[in-house]
């Protein structure tokens, strides 16, 4: 399957544009809540085995299909902001196998080019944008990739700043993890100046916006003596070549690992 999201998707599928009159929503996807910490969306996984293309995201998902293929009957230049969440996000697993990425954030866009041009190249920063805080805790289940606090390609923004808790991932439990865990985003490496843009290769001419965290993101592993999580990839306070703005913490009560810890 493309991915599982707790959040809205700004896509929808062709089959429902029966009308060529039609015009897609320019905030399709767009999920409003309030401040607080009840969170505005959630997904909850106790168990199940997972094979999905994009990974599973407490966020949205954002697309270019209406900026850059077919904006239908609506204007290409408005479709810049879909699969957005307004408010906190959790996203909890309990149990089962996962072939697939966790994301505490929405599956976004990089660059993309807009529709009917052919060098106005923009990246799409906002797509699956969460402003709020991203809550992921792992409590068990094998994970065979990578785990994020952050989203892929999407940011993450605490509205109250960047000294303030923008992404948190607690992994306790028997969980064990094969991949690597980031306590920040996914991002993409820079285009070259003499790159052409290539939509498939998922490159950006902006990579300090890519999969960026703005605030203070966090990773804690919640092992006891009698029972502690294994982790065989590397930890890191920061994102995978993503930025963050704001600190970078790694807490540390309990747990087993066989690669590296950084910081940042």
């Amino acid at each position: 399957i493309d991915g599982i999201y707790a959040g809205g998707s700004g896509y929808m599928s062709p089959g429902l544009w029966t009308s060529s009159k039609a015009i897609p929503s320019k905030t399709g996807g767009n999920v409003y809540g309030c401040e607080g910490d009840t969170a505005v969306v959630s997904l909850t996984i106790n168990g199940g085995t997972f094979y999905c293309k994009n990974g599973i995201f407490a966020g949205g998902r954002g697309t270019n299909q209406y900026y850059s293929s077919t904006p239908y009957g609506g204007t290409a230049s408005d479709y810049t902001a879909l699969g957005q969440t307004y408010g906190n996000v959790a996203l909890n697993i309990n149990g089962g196998t996962f072939f697939c990425p966790i994301f505490g954030g929405g599956y976004g866009v990089a660059d993309a080019r807009l529709y009917n041009t052919t060098d106005n190249i923009s990246t799409l920063s906002k797509m699956a944008l969460i402003k709020g805080q991203s809550n992921v805790n792992i409590n068990g289940g094998i994970f065979y990739q990578n785990i994020y606090g952050g989203g892929d390609m999407a940011m993450v923004e605490n509205p109250e700043g960047k000294d303030n808790d923008a992404t948190n991932i607690t992994i306790g439990g028997d969980a064990d993890i094969r991949g690597s865990v980031f306590a920040g985003g996914n991002g993409r490496t820079r285009r070259l100046s003499d790159q052409d843009f290539n939509a498939a290769v998922e490159n950006t001419q902006s990579p300090e916006l890519v999969g960026k965290v703005i605030g203070n993101t966090n990773v804690t592993f919640t092992g006891s003596t009698q029972q502690a999580p294994y982790i065989y990839g590397d930890i890191y306070g920061g994102g995978n070549l993503a930025q963050v703005e704001g600190g970078t913490n790694v807490n540390i009560y309990a747990a087993h690992f066989a690669g590296q810890i950084f910081g940042d």
